[in-house]
């Protein structure tokens, strides 16, 4: 039988799922995600601009974190997330401010009998209003709520706060190269894509000299671009950045004359 302690802990969760289900929840008005040779981040906003929440993966996708704030910018809460050795993984709920409403966390190792899986809710101002933890050994939900703290006996496991597992990194020089082809003088700036790191060059005309850089690049990895050219002014609708030579180690960019109806430099 179970006693009146535990059956009280059970009607409570109950309860509290019951009214999450119920709170509405809506798809992020804006988010945006930027990919570099490093891996990706996908930020969303709340309507005031600050970040509401982030996830940061690496370039195989395997270690990744999570992160939400609220419209202060505060940060709420972390959670390491994983493809590998298991998964950690996190869903997400929002209001249609843009601030987090609900958050479900599990977090399980590949072939272990240990797991976590918490659930979070938040106000529309993003303040914490209950935590759900799913991973009771005994097989009982905990319900907690900020002002009212009714079960704690001790402090839960935060697999979130693991640091993924570092491996030795090995990068080597990759060269850049870009050529003026046209006859005109060109200004445009030159983005590396893995820190967003500009820098305004002007090539003069006919230049087969050019512009060349060198980035120090993971080893083995492999990606449709590591720099952008943006060409500034009205040139940017007569002439173009346009790659004609990449392999392991280099990229040959030159500036050549927009053509429409063929795929040739002019």
């Amino acid at each position: 039988m179970f006693d009146n302690q535990k059956i009280s802990c059970v009607a409570l969760v109950l309860i509290a799922l019951t009214f999450g289900l119920s709170t509405i929840a809506f798809a992020q008005y804006k988010c945006e995600k930027v990919n570099s040779v490093e891996g990706s981040i996908t930020e969303c906003y709340h309507t005031n601009g600050v970040v509401s929440t982030s996830e940061l993966w690496d370039l195989e996708r395997n270690w990744g974190r999570f992160k939400a704030y609220n419209h202060e910018g505060v940060l709420l809460v972390e959670f390491e997330l994983r493809r590998i050795a298991g998964h950690a993984r996190v869903e997400v709920s929002y209001y249609a401010n843009g601030q987090v409403s609900r958050l479900e966390y599990s977090s399980a190792p590949d072939g272990g009998i240990q797991y976590w899986e918490y659930i979070y809710t938040y106000s529309e101002e993003g303040k914490e209003t209950s935590r759900i933890d799913l991973s009771r050994p005994d097989g009982f939900p905990r319900l907690t709520e900020p002002d009212r703290p009714i079960l704690e006996e001790q402090e839960p496991p935060k697999p979130w706060l693991a640091q993924p597992q570092k491996f030795a990194e090995k990068k080597e020089p990759y060269l850049i190269r870009l050529m003026n082809l046209s006859n005109r003088t060109i200004n445009l700036k030159y983005i590396v894509l893995a820190d967003s790191t500009t820098e305004d060059l002007m090539l003069e005309a006919s230049n087969e000299q050019g512009f060349t850089d060198t980035l120090m690049v993971r080893q083995g990895v492999v990606a449709d671009r590591f720099v952008a050219f943006e060409i500034q002014g009205r040139m940017s609708k007569r002439f173009e950045v346009r790659e004609i030579l990449s392999n392991d180690i280099t990229r040959i960019y030159a500036i050549v004359r927009r053509n429409k109806h063929a795929n040739q430099a002019g």
